[in-house]
Parts: C-alpha cells; sequence; structure tokens
C-alpha cells in the first residue's frame, strides 16, 4: 500500500515537473514571438519619406522623416496585429499599444545659409493621436531613456500572457527604433 502510494506520488510530481517545463518553453517561445515582431512592426512603421531623403541627400545633411506620422501608427498597429496573430495565439491575448511616438528629426534650411535641426514629435495611444510638439533640436530621450539621435519610433506595447496552469501575466514590451543614414 506505501510502495503504491509513494509510486503515485512520484509519478504526480514528474507530471507536473513535465508540465512546468513545458510551459515555460511556451512562454519563452511567445516572449521571442513578442520581442520579434514588435521589431518587425516598428521598422514597418519607420517608414521613411524618400523624396525628402533624395532631395536632401546632396547636402550631406540628409533628412530622414517619416511622412505621415498617422499612416506609420496605422501601418505599425496592423503589422503588430499580423505579426504576434493575435486572432489564433492562445498565448499572447489583450494586446495593446501603450504608447507609440514618431520622433522626426530634420534641417531647416533658410536662404541665408542658417541651418536648424528641428524635430516633430508625434505621440500615439491606443485611441490614435494625443499630440504633436514641433521645435528646435534639443537632446530628447524616449520614454525607456535612451538618446533619440535619428528619425525614430518608440513603441511600448502591454499584453497578457498565459502562462502555466492557464495563469495570465500582464506583461509590456518597449523598443526605440532609430533611422540611422549612412
Amino acid at each position: 500500500m506505501v510502495n503504491s502510494i509513494m509510486s503515485i506520488t512520484l509519478i504526480c510530481i514528474v507530471f507536473c515537473i513535465i508540465q512546468y517545463s513545458v510551459s515555460l518553453r511556451e512562454a519563452n517561445e511567445a516572449s521571442i514571438q513578442v520581442e520579434d515582431g514588435l521589431a518587425a512592426s516598428c521598422l514597418a512603421g519607420l517608414s521613411i519619406d524618400l523624396q525628402k531623403f533624395t532631395d536632401t541627400y546632396v547636402t550631406g545633411k540628409t533628412d530622414v522623416i517619416v511622412k505621415d506620422a498617422m499612416q506609420s501608427y496605422c501601418l505599425f498597429k496592423d503589422t503588430l496585429k499580423t505579426n504576434l496573430n493575435t486572432s489564433t495565439n492562445m498565448l499572447i491575448q489583450n494586446v495593446s499599444v501603450k504608447q507609440y511616438i514618431v520622433y522626426n528629426i530634420f534641417w531647416n534650411r533658410t536662404d541665408t545659409g542658417v541651418n536648424e535641426k528641428n524635430i516633430d514629435i508625434y505621440f500615439f495611444d491606443n485611441n490614435g493621436i494625443v499630440k504633436e510638439v514641433h521645435k528646435p533640436y534639443e537632446d530628447v530621450y524616449s520614454p525607456n531613456g535612451i538618446k533619440v539621435t535619428q528619425t525614430s519610433v518608440y513603441a511600448d506595447i502591454g499584453f497578457d500572457l498565459t502562462v502555466y496552469a492557464g495563469r495570465k501575466i500582464n506583461c509590456h514590451r518597449q523598443l526605440l527604433t532609430q533611422a540611422y543614414k549612412k
């Protein structure tokens, strides 16, 4: 009797360890999927104005800017939804955009030859544009503490991650993607 109880207890412990290991592996894979999906979506949102880039390339102070901030935001959201496969993914659910910021850094060229660096900042949340800021360039840092030196897109998303035994953890991931010119 004691041996059968010990055997059943051992089998239950081994089963729980295996189930926990599988859940941990699934959560790790979901985390990688979120990181990759967020990076790809930020790159999609960083769709630059190629005409402005071409027009200013010869001056040596090339303007790399996001042409339409609202279009960038919409493209980011659509790409994120596709990349995370939120309609069928059972591990990643309730994805929302906490914050999305477009930083456009460009040169204001005058006829007198004075070149001033400027920055336009567009703030978005899950519902769309919140505010715009247009000003001369000064040191700007994204919410995750990284200095913005080039035209950039910052995204902070929240989501529920299903882990061991169906338990959900509220998570968030943030990323700053800068467009470097060579």
